[in-house]
């Protein structure tokens, strides 16, 4: 069985390759970022296989799940650029975990 492609089918193909490689690369250069910085951070699938999703993140698994210091997201949240946090109880605090998805889903669009 043959095919004949049109030079529009092939740039089309072409593009679509380009745009997923592009895409890869970002996720990579993203993570090398991290490593560089010395953040440690879980890799994706790790990330996705935490406890279901709960309502509120404590603040340790807020730092797994955004690479970010404690000090990085206190800077964030008072430039009001970062989820603000809730007290839970007495000293404790959390995040509500939609409101973090969002902020990380935005970030991996940049």
């Amino acid at each position: 069985m043959r095919f004949e492609l049109e030079s529009s089918d092939i740039e089309a193909i072409a593009s679509m390759v380009v745009g997923k490689l592009t895409n890869k690369f970002d996720e990579l250069r993203q993570i090398a970022a991290k490593e560089h910085l010395g953040n440690k951070t879980l890799p994706l699938e790790d990330v996705k296989n935490l406890k279901p999703k709960s309502k509120v993140v404590s603040t340790n698994e807020l730092l797994k799940l955004t690479g970010l210091s404690r000090s990085t997201i206190w800077r964030l949240e008072k430039e009001k650029s970062f989820p603000s946090r809730r007290s839970l109880s007495g000293k404790r605090v959390g995040w509500i975990r939609t409101e973090v998805d969002e902020w990380l889903a935005t970030r991996k669009r940049l």
